[in-house]
């Protein structure tokens, strides 16, 4: 039997906060927080997503995301331009500024990612993310599915 310590929540969030800790120098000397950062790389794309699509992909509202994406407007890490087909959708693009800062990070991000998995089999490293990808996806079909109180 298991301690009660050891869970996959307990590992989960252990490695969550070893690699904020790891990351967390370069978001500062970028100026920018983790969540602002997460909207970075959600619009690194070679086709720029609407603000609904990064709002899916980050499980955000449309006031959070827009309440986040203000500073990042604001400092010209990203641009807003109407859609060319639905003038209602609007496209988020990184400038080259922001492309430059999510490279930046990415780089250590990478880094850390190699420490951390440095002697693990390819195989269980891919073993880990195919595990980790399904347990997300359960997660988020059991809050969907979920019956709301009220």
């Amino acid at each position: 039997m298991r301690p009660p310590d050891d869970t996959v929540t307990e590992h989960a969030t252990a490695l969550t906060h070893a690699v904020a800790d790891a990351i967390e120098p370069t978001l500062v000397l970028a100026q920018v927080t983790p969540s602002q950062f997460d909207i970075l790389a959600a619009i690194s794309r070679p086709q720029p997503p609407s603000q609904a699509e990064v709002c899916a992909q980050l499980h955000l509202s449309p006031a959070s995301l827009s309440e986040a994406l203000q500073p990042l407007l604001d400092r010209q890490l990203v641009q807003r331009t109407g859609d060319t087909q639905d003038r209602r959708v609007k496209r988020l693009r990184l400038s080259a500024q922001g492309e430059r800062l999510v490279r930046q990070v990415l780089r250590v991000v990478r880094e850390v990612e190699r420490l951390a998995t440095s002697d693990l089999p390819p195989e269980d490293v891919a073993i880990t993310i195919r595990t980790l990808r399904r347990m997300n996806e359960n997660l988020l079909i059991a809050v969907e599915t979920a019956p709301s109180e009220g």
